[in-house]
């Protein structure tokens, strides 16, 4: 729930360049995958799995401090109405009579400047009313389109959400199952967490490079999307191949980078 939103507000900040903003901001989950596998692997050997749950919840609940940072980019400006002061006007004071009087029509000179604050807080609901009525209707348009089936008459969409399920559905199987085989081929375990580790160095290398090379006017983002998640699955398919150690770390490294443009 965090990390999708995450990616599409910086998204809004950035016209230029987007693809590397992005990159930049999304290469801290290589970072932090690089900096939890070492750090739960040592937290099992010390807490089992039930204290490695709980300090790994503690430490990402930090989230909610970093959701707080994002701010709406057009935030409106308080704009104070200008202060009207009653204007009175000098008059000769003849007796007391007359300085009576002077005090009675000062007096009455409040009276404009209320009606004035009356009319600027009823514009001020008025305007309340049409910015609420505008982001309901902007609000209904958004949900409409998003539910327009007519992408689904699309061929190239259709490829690219089948491409995109399958993806997902394989994008975990290393993380889960790299260390397991690791295990099985008679590594150590301190050197199946190095596998993960490779794989998020790689993640973040690759998620700042190809997030560049997207940048380019002549890339086409999507035949380099695609091209990177068959690049990917073809190592996949031949790291069952890779027996040792240095070629399981070059799996790894292969992996990460290329799934870095996802």
């Amino acid at each position: 729930m965090a990390y999708l939103p995450a990616i599409v507000a910086v998204s809004f900040y950035f016209e230029k360049r987007r693809s590397l903003s992005i990159g930049i901001a999304v290469c801290g989950s290589g970072i932090g995958e690089f900096a939890f596998a070492l750090l739960t692997d040592a937290l099992i050997q010390e807490y089992s799995w039930k204290g490695t749950v709980l300090i790994d919840a503690a430490i990402l609940l930090n989230c909610i401090l970093c959701g707080m940072v994002f701010r709406p980019l057009n935030v409106p400006k308080k704009v104070d109405p200008p202060e009207t002061e009653p204007v009175i006007e000098e008059k000769p004071q003849v007796g007391a009579e007359q300085a009576k009087i002077g005090i009675k029509s000062a007096s009455n000179l409040e009276l404009p400047q209320t009606a004035s604050a009356s009319k600027q807080d009823a514009a001020r609901r008025r305007q309340f009313s049409e910015s609420y009525k505008a982001s309901h209707s902007s609000a209904l348009q958004t949900v409409s389109e998003m539910m327009d089936l007519q992408l689904f008459l699309d061929a190239v969409f259709i490829l690219f959400a089948v491409s995109n399920l399958l993806a997902s559905i394989g994008f975990v199987v290393p993380y889960i199952f790299l260390p397991n085989r690791g295990l099985r081929y008679g590594f150590s375990s301190r050197q199946t967490s190095w596998l993960i580790t490779m794989v998020s160095i790689s993640n973040t290398v690759g998620r700042v490079v190809f997030g560049y090379i997207a940048d380019m006017k002549f890339v086409n983002r999507l035949m380099l999307y695609n091209t990177v998640l068959v690049i990917c699955g073809i190592c996949s398919v031949f790291s069952v191949l890779m027996w040792t150690y240095p070629l399981q770390m070059f799996y790894s490294f292969c992996f990460g980078f290329f799934i870095g443009k996802s």
